[in-house]
């Protein structure tokens, strides 16, 4: 893919995703790191999936240890 093309289509994303940001608290996801020892970044979407009241559906069989109660594999949720 040529950058060009690579760039309409980052645009193009950025266009259909406005408006279908979430923010979760920075502490927050800081907080469930420090109590899992999974990395800040997936404890992001922990803390996404909690604040929508969802499951996080993940392939991470460490996100799912430390958190049964909110991760669960693709064969679980389906």
């Amino acid at each position: 893919m040529s950058l060009e093309t690579a760039v309409v289509h980052q645009d193009e994303m950025a266009d259909f995703m406005r408006g279908r940001e979430y923010d979760v608290s920075s502490l927050e996801f800081f907080l469930l790191a420090h109590q899992s020892e999974c990395s800040a970044y997936d404890c992001e979407f922990v803390a996404l999936a909690r604040s929508c009241q969802c499951r996080l559906v993940t392939m991470d069989g460490k996100l799912r240890s430390a958190f049964p109660d909110m991760a669960v594999s693709l064969q679980q949720a389906l």
